[in-house]
């Protein structure tokens, strides 16, 4: 469905993030590519919650519930209290882009950060979190501030990003509930 699978991919055959049973939030689902993916390898016994502003055009099987949600209503109490915790939360979201790089970057932080606090109320402790950002001085503030959640966190660019893209994806592996 979408370029963004290989990404994914890329990401989960070096991390080894997503297995068969597990329990995942995708944030930013549309159009549906990461949760093809994410449905072959939970496979029949594994639950998926997806969300994002835009519907998504394919079926998915019984196992993946959707919500058209904005990811800011995943924060509230009732929300939290309603969902289960998981072991993994995966987001793509990104911001319509302006072409101004230092506005864009924010905008891609704040939805970033927002899967951040989503994963410290809803991930299992030593569950793993994937965050869509772009390159910039909050990113790096994000990502420090993971490390204090996360036994490791990291930038990770992979080889199917294009290479003059400021995108990038801020792993945390290991997440440490304190």
């Amino acid at each position: 469905m979408a370029r963004s699978i290989f990404k994914l991919e890329e990401i989960d055959q070096k991390y080894h993030l997503i297995h068969p049973k597990m329990s995942i939030i995708e944030l930013g689902a549309a159009p549906g590519s990461w949760l093809q993916y994410c449905q072959k390898k939970v496979g029949p016994q594994g639950r998926i919650f997806a969300f994002d502003l835009q519907k998504i055009e394919f079926s998915a099987s019984l196992q993946v519930l959707f919500q058209k949600l904005d990811a800011t209503a995943l924060l509230e109490k009732d929300w939290q209290e309603n969902y289960p915790t998981v072991d993994l939360i995966l987001s793509d979201m990104a911001p319509k882009t302006s072409g101004i790089k230092t506005k864009d970057a924010y905008d891609a932080f704040l939805l970033a950060e927002k899967a951040y606090h989503i994963a410290c109320w809803k991930l299992k402790p030593g569950g793993s979190l994937l965050t869509k950002t772009f390159q910039g001085e909050k990113s790096k503030e994000l990502l420090m501030e993971m490390k204090n959640r996360f036994e490791k966190a990291m930038v990770v660019k992979p080889k199917s990003s294009r290479s003059e893209s400021t995108e990038i994806f801020l792993l945390g592996l290991k997440f440490q509930n304190r």
